[in-house]
C-alpha cells in the first residue's frame, strides 16, 4: 500500500499504478524466479474507503485528494509503485 496525493484539477484525470519487485542495487524485477508471485496492483481507496478495483481511477475535480493504491503481496520482496497521470479522456 501507497499514499498518492493527486493535485486538485478542474477537469477528470485518469491516475494509473503499476507495481514491481525491486532487485539489489534499485533496478525492476524483469522476470521472476520460476513459480514466484508477480505483484499486482488491485485497487484504490480514499481515507472514506470509496474507491475502486484495478489499476487505474479516474479523480473527479472535487474528488478527494489523498488516495492509497494497494497491490497484491509477494513474500520477502521490496516493491515499488509508479504512478503516473493524464486526462480522462485519454488526450
Amino acid at each position: 500500500m501507497a499514499k498518492v496525493h493527486v493535485p486538485p484539477s478542474s477537469t477528470d484525470r485518469t491516475v494509473r499504478a503499476e507495481v514491481a519487485v525491486v532487485v539489489e542495487g534499485g533496478g525492476r524485477e524483469s522476470a521472476p524466479p520460476a513459480g514466484a508471485p508477480v505483484p499486482v496492483v488491485t485497487g484504490w481507496r480514499t481515507q472514506d474507503d470509496r474507491g475502486v478495483d484495478g489499476a487505474e481511477v479516474v479523480v473527479h475535480p472535487g474528488d478527494s485528494s489523498d488516495w492509497w493504491v494497494f497491490a497484491s503481496y509477494v513474500p520477502d520482496a521490496v516493491v515499488r509503485f509508479k504512478v503516473s497521470e493524464g486526462s480522462a479522456d485519454g488526450k
